[in-house]
């Protein structure tokens, strides 16, 4: 047999070319997976960076893959993807991770020293992720192992500014919030990606309660790198934290829309929603998570809530019950019983409703505009003398308002109980003297107190709002009527004065020609005595 060496060396040559060019590729869907994927690991993206690096079969990536699933919790799939990779040092360090979750830290270590061991104490990888294994274990954290390991890491790849995020990361594990924030500065300088070395010394800031810090830092973190989810979600947290709550919807609902969000996320979403008086949204938001889990009682109370500022009370009034059901007593506060109360007298149970609102009060009455919803509840009811009891509670001792004592006066007027419509319309007078109401209705009171008014004890009340009232005698038509007929009347029955009583039954029929009591007293002063 020849050898045809032109025809081999063709063939070799072929051969590899087709070896390098799967190479390549596998290099550049490495690479593509790579880039994705560790932005999707910035972002905290873990699901969706598992799938990105499935697109490789590198030992890398397949690492990369399972350390994804790690950091989402989900284990089991976790460990199935190690095991692929179990006698490299990536995937020791993985397996290793596994039972760390499992409590087993002797396990973990055995694992993780053969890491190190295959690896000759070289990679500082491999000792950057097992400082990571012990941070963030869902078993139990070893912070002290965290910091030893990540800064071996250090000292084997210089001015790495992941690792530097990792030692931060172990520090706040111990609670060292000075060294955190020291390792995150160095990140920084180092090139941090996605802004996330200012947005966790951001964070390490929200969490000693330095407010105006750590909206400095996440502002930082935001201007370097606005799509990441993670600072919009802790700007979101920061904003609600200091009841900014427009802003703190604006920046939560771009973590919302762009973050790999949980349960727990839109929990919080609902409530700044809700405090922000985005009522409509909060119901959906909290409809979609009841869906899925409604073991978040108070998502109860928000959504009763919220059908009750829309005005859906049917609605509110089945949520209230939900949440009241299997609320802690102790835990119930002023306001679920305000809610239900209300909602109560607005699917027509009053006289119930009402105990429910009385006792909201008796609860936290630092609120005193809410006694005046007790009262406006009962006075809605022809309840006239309860109204007048809650009206009065609403009556700040400090500051009282005229429109609150003419609600305590008007109150007492409706339950017939005059002598105490005259105190509070004399309240009013004090709080407010160049208002005309006080006069007319206290006026009112003393008539009604003495329907004969041999007194004349609502004279002086109606001439001070005559006074008043006439300079817009359009608007006070009818009350200046009702006071120009008293003092006609007045002056001709309790006075003999005719003269007088004839001026002011005109300045009635001025205002209205065919008024009857007016035209009566003009009758009886012309007709001849006999």
């Amino acid at each position: 047999m020849v050898l045809d060496l032109k025809m081999i060396k063709h063939k070799t040559k072929t051969m590899l070319k087709q070896i390098f060019t799967i190479g390549c590729m596998a290099m550049i869907t490495m690479a593509n997976a790579s880039e994705e994927g560790f932005k999707l690991l910035t972002y905290e993206k873990f699901n969706a960076a598992s799938t990105a690096f499935e697109t490789s079969n590198d030992p890398n990536a397949v690492f990369y893959k399972g350390y994804a699933l790690l950091r989402a919790g989900k284990e089991n799939d976790a460990k199935d993807v190690m095991t692929k990779i179990a006698t490299t040092p990536l995937g020791m360090v993985g397996l290793g991770w596994v039972e760390l979750n499992k409590k087993n830290s002797t396990g973990a270590k055995v694992l993780f020293d053969a890491a190190i061991k295959a690896s000759k104490s070289k990679d500082g990888l491999i000792f950057r992720f097992i400082g990571e294994a012990y941070t963030y274990t869902t078993g139990t954290k070893e912070p002290d192992a965290a910091i030893e390991k990540c800064k071996f890491a250090n000292a084997l790849l210089k001015n790495n500014a992941l690792n530097y995020i990792a030692l931060g990361d172990a520090y706040l594990a111990k609670l060292d919030g000075g060294s955190a924030i020291t390792q995150y500065e160095y990140a920084d300088q180092y090139g941090g990606k996605g802004g996330m070395p200012n947005c966790k010394i951001g964070q390490v800031y929200y969490s000693s309660r330095n407010y105006p810090f750590s909206k400095d830092y996440l502002n930082r973190a935001l201007a370097q790198d606005e799509n990441n989810p993670i600072t919009q979600r802790e700007l979101g947290e920061l904003y609600y934290k200091i009841n900014k709550f427009e802003k703190a919807k604006e920046h939560f609902s771009k973590y919302m829309e762009t973050g790999e969000t949980t349960l727990d996320d839109k929990a919080m979403y609902a409530n700044i929603l809700f405090l922000g008086k985005d009522y409509p949204n909060a119901i959906n938001t909290i409809s979609e998570i009841i869906k899925v889990d409604n073991t978040r009682n108070y998502l109860n109370r928000l959504i009763g809530y919220s059908n009750y500022e829309t005005e859906k009370y049917p609605e509110a009034l089945e949520f209230m019950e939900k949440f009241l059901a299997t609320q802690a007593p102790e835990k119930i506060i002023a306001s679920d019983w305000e809610y239900y109360g209300k909602s109560l007298i607005k699917n027509k149970k009053d006289s119930i409703g009402l105990i429910y609102l009385v006792k909201s009060m008796e609860i936290d009455s630092s609120n005193r505009d809410k006694w005046g919803d007790v009262a406006a509840a009962f006075y809605a009811q022809k309840k006239y003398s309860d109204a007048a009891k809650y009206y009065t509670k609403k009556v700040d001792p400090d500051a009282p308002s005229a429109s609150d004592w003419f609600n305590v006066g008007n109150s007492y007027y409706k339950a017939k109980d005059f002598a105490n419509a005259i105190t509070a319309f004399g309240k009013v007078i004090e709080t407010k003297p160049d208002a005309g109401s006080g006069y007319l209705w206290r006026a009112k009171a003393f008539v009604q107190s003495d329907p004969d008014q041999k007194t004349s004890s609502a004279k002086q009340d109606f001439e001070k709002y005559i006074s008043i009232g006439s300079a817009d005698p359009v608007k006070n038509k009818k009350d200046l009527i009702e006071a120009y007929n008293y003092m006609a009347a007045n002056a001709l029955i309790n006075a003999n004065n005719k003269e007088e009583a004839k001026g002011f039954a005109n300045k009635v029929l001025e205002l209205d020609p065919a008024n009857a009591q007016a035209q009566s007293v003009i009758t009886a002063i012309s007709t001849p005595q006999k």
